[in-house]
């Protein structure tokens, strides 16, 4: 089932509009209006103040009717006539939130391929145990004119930068042909870190009964998606991105990047 937009409508702004369109400079503002009433759905436009990367890319790229998957508390933020559907490794992650669909982007297939017009993951391909197959899987559930915004987090801002190596392209193809291959490394590295009391994830929120299998040496199956992680800089970012993009074969390309000095992440639009 979708949930209809809920986040406030921001008002048109003839200034904001002409600013971010060169084309329509020429404009006065009562044509600006009335071309953003005949055309505004299907442009890619900034129409209103926006605060953040996130709500950026949201306004100018999102429309119709999309998936977000992992979005726990924090939904992005969407803006015009939009649906969406929310989706989540398990239906009580974490990072909490209310889950309508269990979806893993590893591993399992999605049965509506192709039905959305946008795709949304943000921070979450990062913990995939493939990174490749996850982008893989979010690409397929949008049409042909279909949009996927990803947003990935900035590893120097992070206690990531202390004890999680940089992993190169050859990492990510032997994962892309086996998902678990470096599953052991992966787990022991985490808990390693958490037991030396490195505050991993400001966000998410351990049971007792959680913490204390860290603390004890153990990854439980069902918190693996935390430790799994892989995490880069925004120009590695860049270089993951394209080369699995290319890797692929899907016709898909970044049509738009930003880095998000808010929350030091790294936003990517993938479109064919």
């Amino acid at each position: 089932m979708s949930q209809q937009l809920k986040s406030p409508k921001p008002a048109f702004d003839s200034d904001i509009y002409r600013r971010n369109s060169m084309d329509l400079r020429h404009m006065d503002d009562r044509q600006l209006r009335e071309h953003f009433h005949a055309h505004g759905k299907r442009e890619r436009r900034i129409f209103a103040l926006v605060d953040t990367t996130i709500e950026r890319m949201s306004m100018q790229w999102l429309r119709g009717r999309g998936i977000e998957v992992g979005a726990g508390r924090n939904p992005t933020p969407l803006f015009g006539v939009t649906e969406c559907v929310y989706a989540d490794i398990s239906t009580t992650s974490a990072f909490g939130g209310s889950a309508e669909h269990v979806l893993n982007l590893d591993h399992t297939p999605l049965q509506q391929v192709g039905e959305f017009d946008f795709a949304i993951a943000a921070h979450v391909l990062e913990h995939c145990d493939s990174f490749i197959r996850g982008l893989s899987n979010l690409l397929s559930a949008v049409n042909q004119e279909g949009v996927v915004l990803v947003v990935l987090p900035d590893k120097r801002h992070l206690h990531d930068q202390h004890w999680l190596p940089d992993y190169d392209f050859k990492h990510h193809l032997e994962e892309w042909r086996d998902p678990l291959i470096n599953a052991e490394m992966h787990d022991r590295l985490f808990v390693n870190a958490f037991t030396t009391n490195v505050r991993l994830n400001e966000h998410a929120e351990f049971s007792e009964e959680v913490a204390a299998a860290f603390e004890s040496g153990r990854m439980p199956e069902q918190q693996r998606f935390l430790s799994h992680k892989h995490n880069y800089d925004f120009s590695g970012w860049i270089r993951l991105v394209d080369r699995s993009l290319e890797a692929l074969e899907r016709g898909f390309r970044i049509q738009d990047c930003a880095y998000g000095a808010e929350r030091k992440d790294c936003h990517f639009i993938l479109t064919r």
